[in-house]
């Protein structure tokens, strides 16, 4: 007669254990599945949210820029009519003119704010274009060169109004000619001149250019300002991030945090790195490389 050895599993416990693991797969499935669903759902919320933001930007920046455009046209009418039809009137009046001079010094401030809402506006467009891959980028030859020295020529009147920086330029003429979007190119070279200008009293700012032995190009704006913090530095690229020592004296503001999220974004675009290099009290060195793959020589 046949024995049953007892350490052999009964068939019913085996059906048992299988009926527990299909049970547990199934239900595992089913969380994976509602898992799926929702991060689908949220995907979706989130293109949903991102093409409304990029509605908004645009409708803002067209509601803010055509006010903008008649506050601009009006203050030159205003300052225009009253150099002509106002002055020559009340020259010999002392006390008119010292009221003049404060008018002229008032519709040189609305110009100048005015400017910086202008480019905030663009700042905040660019970016939000930038990081839903709508922006337009229109490369072609550039010669570099040209590009720092039209920049030079743009912020010319923002040094003007301080004596004691002076603004200088140390950038061949033969540098390369890389296929890039130059109004890009120059939208960096811009802001980091801006900055260098806005947290500098005395000295100097300096931008410089030359091709590495590692052939890459490298860009170099440096200023005697006040410096960044070391803590700062890392993160001073990142998207509403600013550094500056501050000054409730010369009430020194630091800006939005766009500028430079801006810059890293154009520089990476066309596979290149940008940092920067501070010490408080001792200035800052910002630093732009680009790779010269494609270009050619003047």
């Amino acid at each position: 007669m046949h024995k049953c050895n007892a350490d052999t599993p009964e068939p019913q416990a085996d059906a048992t254990t299988l009926r527990r693991r299909v049970g547990e797969l199934e239900a595992r499935t089913a969380q994976l599945e509602a898992q799926l669903r929702e991060a689908q759902a949220h995907q979706a919320r989130m293109l949903e949210n991102s093409r409304l933001q990029n509605a908004f930007f645009a409708t803002v920046a067209h509601d803010l820029r055509t006010p903008m455009t008649s506050i601009f046209g009006y203050a030159k009418l205003v300052r225009r009519d009253f150099e002509r039809a106002i002055l020559p009137l009340i020259r010999s009046n002392p006390d008119a003119m010292d009221k003049a001079r404060r008018i002229l010094a008032n519709l040189q401030v609305i110009n100048a704010e005015g400017d910086r809402l202008t480019r905030l506006i663009n700042n905040l467009l660019d970016l939000n274009k930038m990081e839903a891959g709508q922006a337009v980028w229109r490369d072609r030859p550039v010669n570099i060169a040209d590009c720092i020295y039209e920049a030079l020529l743009a912020v010319a009147g923002q040094f003007a109004d301080k004596p004691d920086v002076h603004l200088r330029a140390n950038a061949p003429r033969e540098l390369p000619v890389v296929q890039v979007d130059p109004d890009r190119i120059a939208q960096v070279l811009v802001n980091l001149l801006h900055n260098a200008a806005k947290f500098t009293e005395r000295g100097h700012v300096e931008i410089s250019a030359l091709v590495l032995e590692s052939g890459r190009l490298e860009i170099c704006v440096r200023d005697t300002g006040q410096g960044i913090p070391p803590e700062d530095l890392p993160r001073i690229f990142d998207l509403f991030q600013q550094a500056c020592l501050e000054d409730t004296l010369r009430g020194v503001r630091c800006g939005t945090g766009l500028g430079l999220a801006i810059c890293r974004q154009i520089i990476e675009h066309y596979g290149g790195h940008i940092w920067a290099e501070s010490q408080p009290g001792q200035g800052s060195t910002f630093r732009f490389q680009l790779p010269l793959q494609g270009v050619t020589r003047p």
